[in-house]
This record gives C-alpha cells, structure tokens and sequence, in this order.
C-alpha cells in the first residue's frame, strides 16, 4: 500500500533458499535498475552489494559483508520468553525442533532457549535439541523420534512456524496433544486444532510496512546517518497448547 501511494512498482521474487539462485536473483534486480531492495536473505554474505549504491534494508536478520538497515524481531528475548512461559506450567524437559544454526534467526532463537535454561536451572540435554529441521517433513520426523525417547518431554518449542507444521501433524497422528507446544510464528488452522497452538507472532504487514518506510527514505536521501536496526516486538497469543502443565502433574492433582 505504502509503495504505490507514493507510485512504485513493485517487484516481488523468491530465492529458494538456495545462495547462488538468490544472488542470481539479486543482481537480476539490479540488472533492472530498481531504485531500492527489501531483501529477506538466505544467504549470509551480501557484500557483492557493497558496489551497488542501491538503497537496501534487510528482513528478519543481520548480513555480513553490507553495513545496511534491518527490521527485525528480538528472536533471543522472544525465545527465552517462550521457555519462561512454558517452565511457569510445570516443564521442565523442553525440546527444541529448529532449523540450519547457520541461519541467524535460528541461532540466535537456540542461544535464547539454552539461556533461558540457565537462567531457570534447568538442567540442558543435547539429545533434546533437533536441528537441520529445514522444513516440515523433517520436523515431522523428528518428532517421531522425539515420542520414542525413553523419557518423553513434555514440551516443544518448534523456533519456526513451518516446522510447527509437521510437528502438529505427528502429534495429532501420533495421538501425542498432551505434550505442549510453542510455535514461534503463527500458521493457517493453529487456532482451530485442539489443542489450539499457542505462538509468538506479529503481523507481517508491520514488518512489510516499516521495511518500506526505511527504503523511501533511503532512496530520497532524506536520512544520511549509520544504518538503523528497527526491533518489531511479537505477541504470545495463549491458545491452550502453550499452556497444558505435564501430564504427571495433571494426574497428582
């Protein structure tokens, strides 16, 4: 909306998660003379850009090789709160369904989770943390595995909302709703599911807004200071997956 009230086009493509088709698709943005990018990167390196003189702010993360603006969430305060929230119900063995730790957003969501444990005096098993969930067919493998543990935790904290996906799937097949569930970031049907999944969320179009709002006034030249880091705070909407307490508990009281 904000683009074509002040009459840009705009251009919108995807790259696949894949960092030589994202560079390809970067540049063949440029090859266009955009007058601006909003990139949500892959990749981590973006200092071929360095050369480009065109105004970019960045979605979700930090990059290396670019000094630029970025509009993100706080995804290490926002994991610890998640752990805090479910250590208040009773858990205390947490597991953690998250993706590539090359990613930052996946690394830093882990450090918020293991710090959160320290902070708690939880005690910190390695064999409850499931990486390399690069989508939701693996998440939903993992946590088939994490059902078959000798010792079923009895919270998850799945640190993306499509890996959420394929845990739901294997909890409700599996018969296994009695284990909690936190999904950081919001997916279709969370909230008609039983139990309904309990997320950390903001609505996308603030992040879309404030990330066009920066590349106007970059691309004015209005603003000539250091690039700028704009926090967008999440919601924890409380739907009753977040808040089951163990079943041990359950059962004493």
């Amino acid at each position: 909306g904000i683009a074509l009230e002040q009459g840009l086009a705009v251009f919108v493509a995807s790259g696949s998660r894949t960092p030589g088709i994202e560079q390809m698709v970067v540049e063949r943005m440029l090859a266009r003379r955009v007058a601006g990018l909003i990139i949500a990167p892959f990749m981590t390196d973006f200092a071929f850009l360095a050369s480009a003189h065109t105004p970019v702010v960045f979605l979700d993360r930090h990059v290396g090789g670019l000094d630029a603006d970025v509009v993100l969430v706080d995804d290490f305060a926002e994991s610890k709160r998640v752990i805090h929230h479910l250590a208040s119900h009773g858990h205390s063995r947490i597991a953690l369904i998250v993706d590539d730790l090359a990613v930052e957003t996946s690394r830093r969501r882990r450090e918020g989770y293991l710090a959160a444990h320290h902070e708690l005096g939880l005690p910190i098993d390695e064999g409850l943390e499931f990486r390399e969930c690069i989508n939701a067919e693996v998440a939903e493998q993992r946590t088939w595995e994490i059902f078959s543990r000798p010792e079923v935790p009895t919270a998850i904290f799945s640190s993306r909302a499509e890996t959420s996906l394929g845990v739901v799937k294997a909890q409700h097949h599996g018969n296994r709703t009695d284990i909690a569930l936190v999904s950081f970031g919001d997916f279709e049907a969370a909230d008609i599911l039983s139990p309904a999944v309990t997320v950390l969320d903001h609505d996308p179009r603030v992040l879309a807004r404030i990330a066009m709002e920066r590349l106007i006034i970059l691309m004015r030249g209005d603003e000539a200071s250091s690039p700028s880091e704009t926090i967008v705070p999440l919601h924890l909407i409380k739907r009753g997956s977040g808040e089951l307490i163990p079943h041990a508990m359950a059962v004493s009281v």
